[in-house]
């Protein structure tokens, strides 16, 4: 199955993303699914989130069921996704990446409540 390379959108997004790190945000590009062949475009493993930037490619039956198949996986692993068109990041990019960094900061609010709160 033929892996697509990483679309210059998802490369500024990242890039924009990196420019958060004072918040404690730490995105990795291309993270691979461990024990699979998938990557997502951008994760976050410390809170099991990941984000991808959908361009036309994603509209092939081939790269949805390789997309379904990945989301899939993750999600019976406890990781949430954030989806993202071209589009939309080429339209505002600081936008994107301010509601990623507020999703981030949610999920890291709130694996600290659940280690504080259990016995």
């Amino acid at each position: 199955m033929p892996k697509y390379p990483p679309s210059e959108t998802a490369k500024r997004l990242f890039k924009e993303l990196n420019k958060l790190r004072y918040t404690g945000i730490r995105p990795i590009f291309e993270m691979p699914v461990w024990n699979t062949d998938f990557t997502a475009d951008i994760g976050f493993p410390d809170v099991k989130y990941y984000v991808e930037v959908n361009g036309p490619h994603h509209r092939t039956e081939e790269q949805a069921s390789r997309d379904y198949r990945r989301d899939s996986i993750l999600a019976e692993r406890g990781w949430t996704k954030r989806a993202f068109t071209e589009k939309n990041i080429d339209r505002d990019v600081f936008a994107c990446a301010k509601i990623i960094e507020a999703d981030y900061l949610k999920l890291k609010s709130v694996g600290k409540t659940e280690t504080k709160s259990r016995p």
